[in-house]
């Protein structure tokens, strides 16, 4: 994300790693735990602030990849490296176990493609922020658009499709071929209150909100079930959400 303020109260103690990587996708020697802007903070608040955060017994790594809320694909794609296995050392289990990713890029690009099959290869489960492009129809961003990616949409406080969430259908004509539905599951992200650096509170729309709350529910549902792999948790999700089974273009499965 855009970094994070580690010493936030909602966050105390509880980034368990933390790594910045430049635009070439190299890492940056010694750097600090920081924020360049308010949106990592307010992002890993959602998923395990004290009393903002749906699984707060969680501990977070984050990969600083968007200086000022933008980056390239290789840094992009270095912090999807990283955070599978932080200390670079197989014999440790110090890698995530799901990983929330509060970006995308309207369209659809091949270069995800290996980086989130690594992730379910490794077991992790990848949920991702469906995008803000909506409300028009095949507005998806990409990685959250990947058919085995968990693609999050955000809904309102009344359950309602937030008009700026990113809608399916997805068209993949390439490696990937094929139309899929999209998003896969909703979560709140309309006026989503969580930290903001500094100590500070502030509110924030998006399905960059949705997703972290989404992949929060993934880690409680992990918790309670430890070893599940990712289907599992995509099926349970997915046949509890709003949408009794049923699967559309505006909130997937419907809202967690």
């Amino acid at each position: 994300d855009s970094g994070i303020d580690a010493s936030h109260p909602q966050l105390n103690g509880k980034v368990a790693a933390f790594a910045e990587f430049n635009g070439e996708g190299e890492r940056v020697n010694g750097a600090a735990t920081r924020d360049t802007t308010n949106h990592g903070t307010h992002t890993a608040g959602l998923l395990v602030g004290d009393t903002v955060g749906v699984a707060p017994s969680a501990k977070v790594i984050s990969a600083l990849v968007l200086p000022n809320n933008e980056g390239t694909f290789a840094q992009v794609i270095a912090g999807m490296q990283y955070v599978l296995d932080p200390d670079n050392n197989a014999d440790t289990d110090d890698g995530a176990d799901v990983v929330n990713m509060s970006l995308g890029i309207p369209g659809t690009f091949d270069e995800f493609i290996v980086p989130v099959q690594n992730m379910l290869k490794a077991g992790v489960v990848p949920m991702f922020a469906i995008g803000n492009f909506g409300p028009t129809s095949a507005s998806t961003g990409s990685p959250g658009n990947l058919p085995d990616a968990i693609g999050v949409g955000a809904v309102d406080r009344n359950g309602q499709v937030a008009s700026f969430s990113s809608r399916g259908p997805v068209n993949w004509n390439s490696t990937i071929k094929g139309v899929f539905v999209k998003p896969d599951i909703a979560a709140p992200g309309v006026e989503i209150t969580s930290a903001f650096p500094n100590g500070q509170y502030g509110a924030l729309s998006g399905s960059s909100q949705a997703s972290p709350i989404a992949a929060g529910a993934a880690a409680l549902l992990l918790s309670a079930k430890p070893g599940t792999n990712v289907d599992g948790v995509k099926n349970a999700l997915y046949t509890s959400a709003s949408n009794a089974g049923s699967k559309n273009n505006n909130t997937g499965f419907g809202l967690i």
